[in-house]
């Protein structure tokens, strides 16, 4: 994998250049991160919210997807 995350601790590694961008501005540069608020219970936090909205239809089936803003 030619495409190597610049943080030293982070070690990630990705076959496309896009895909290094994203991990580097959604993990290393991005302040906001959504919580689940579906279940008390879960405590997962996501980078990126297609990541938290794919959670929450696989991890809570049944509940209504409600875009957080």
């Amino acid at each position: 994998r030619p495409f190597i995350c610049p943080v030293n601790e982070c070690k990630k590694a990705f076959t496309r250049r896009e895909h290094l961008e994203r991990h580097t501005l959604c993990l290393h540069m991005n302040s906001t991160w959504w919580t689940c608020t579906y279940d008390p219970k879960c405590t997962r936090t996501f980078p990126r919210k297609d990541n938290y909205r794919r959670h929450v239809k696989r991890d809570h089936p049944g509940v209504t997807w409600e875009n957080p803003q």
